[in-house]
């Protein structure tokens, strides 16, 4: 599992047509670089699991929350789009 922090995207700029993939809604991933480099990435998620959100009293005011996921890359949409298949506080 990796470590990552999350955090709703709360945005509430317009989602425009031709442009899907900078729309609102969803959680920001962060994550750390592989291999020792500096940094962290960002990801964004449609929808956590729902065993994890009934569990866990999420905060949405912005504040990011200290996680262990297991995730893919969700092929079917935008590339910084991810699936998280599985979820737990760090």
């Amino acid at each position: 599992m990796d470590d990552a922090e999350i955090s709703a995207d709360t945005r509430q700029s317009p989602c425009l047509a031709n442009d899907l993939c900078k729309c609102p809604g969803g959680f920001f991933v962060v994550m750390a670089l592989p291999n020792r480099v500096r940094g962290t990435i960002t990801f964004k998620a449609p929808n956590l699991p729902q065993s994890f959100l009934t569990a866990v009293n999420f905060n949405r005011n912005g504040s990011p929350l200290a996680v262990k996921i297991n995730w893919t890359y969700d092929t079917t949409v935008c590339k910084n789009f991810i699936v998280i298949t599985k979820i737990t506080l760090r």
